[in-house]
């Protein structure tokens, strides 16, 4: 706190360590505008706290997959992978919870995969030494939820897999699982790369198509090219916008554009009750919803 110097710099920003529901107690009637980042379940359970009137932006999980095509560019693809899956060890909205790679870049995939992650290994600990690139988990409680989905998963499960209760450390893991047997809609919120091959483009529909896909649909990074996913474009099943080829979200967020995507557990806003689906940008929802309208 004295680091930043908030009081100088922010004098109008005040920050609580008060619990949760305090929290919502102190605020529900005074407060214009609530901006809550988690899941759609939390966030409902903490909306109906706060009037109608109050403008609730929500910024939830999205599954954001990248998509490997036949032709796709595999060294970009493994940077865009490792950068996007390995971050903030894995506790990221924006990370893929499925990496779709064509059957003719499969081999490749992999290989170069694990060949980086193997570089990895001794940058693997605890942040004490800022050189690790990986570390604990922030909630080590978390580790207990991902040992469950491991063990689910235990035979697909091709590299890694190690996970410490105690400290929180879940070491980068890779799980191979193709296509056909079903699409992973999980969000694991550590450093995971599910990997799931597919043989021909129009087998994509299986991932995309899907029930549980559109609810938290947000991004899609492409590399290479594909006929089926340009046609999730047409089909408007995906904004154009939301589309990224050869190149991912930590790319091309700016904090001054609209971030999210049309799914309505991925983003949304609330306003007078009624919920909106779309990415969110708070200077222009406050602005739009608030500022314009004379509340």
């Amino acid at each position: 706190m004295k680091s930043l110097q908030l009081e100088r710099f922010f004098p109008n920003i005040n920050i609580s360590f008060v619990d949760k529901e305090t929290f919502v107690n102190q605020t529900a009637e005074v407060s214009s505008v609530v901006i809550f980042t988690g899941t759609p379940e939390n966030a409902n359970k903490v909306r109906r706290c706060y009037p109608k009137r109050t403008l609730f932006i929500l910024n939830g999980a999205g599954h954001n997959p990248l998509v490997v095509s036949h032709d796709a560019p595999i060294d970009i693809a493994i940077e865009s992978a490792l950068r996007v899956v390995l971050y903030n060890q894995g506790q990221d909205c924006a990370g893929p919870n499925s990496i779709l790679v064509h059957r003719r870049a499969y081999a490749e995939f992999i290989l170069r995969l694990r060949d980086e992650l193997v570089k990895c290994e001794g940058y693997v600990g605890d942040y004490a030494y800022r050189e690790n690139i990986v570390g604990p988990n922030s909630d080590p409680d978390h580790t207990l939820k991902i040992v469950k989905i491991f063990k689910e998963y235990r035979e697909n499960c091709t590299y890694g897999g190690e996970i410490n209760p105690i400290n929180g450390l879940i070491r980068p893991t890779v799980f191979e699982r193709p296509l056909s047997l079903g699409g992973n809609y999980k969000e694991f919120f550590a450093p995971v790369f599910f990997v799931q091959s597919y043989d021909e483009d129009c087998e994509l529909a299986r991932y995309f198509e899907h029930p549980l896909y559109a609810p938290n649909s947000m991004y899609v990074s492409l590399f290479g090219s594909s006929d089926y996913v340009d046609g999730l474009v047409a089909s408007e099943r995906h904004a154009a916008d939301t589309v990224l080829n050869n190149t991912d979200l930590h790319v091309v967020e700016k904090g001054y554009n609209p971030y999210g995507g049309r799914g309505i557990a991925a983003s949304c806003l609330y306003v007078n009750g009624v919920r909106i689906a779309k990415p969110t940008l708070p200077q222009r929802d406050i602005h739009e919803h608030l500022v314009a309208v004379g509340m």
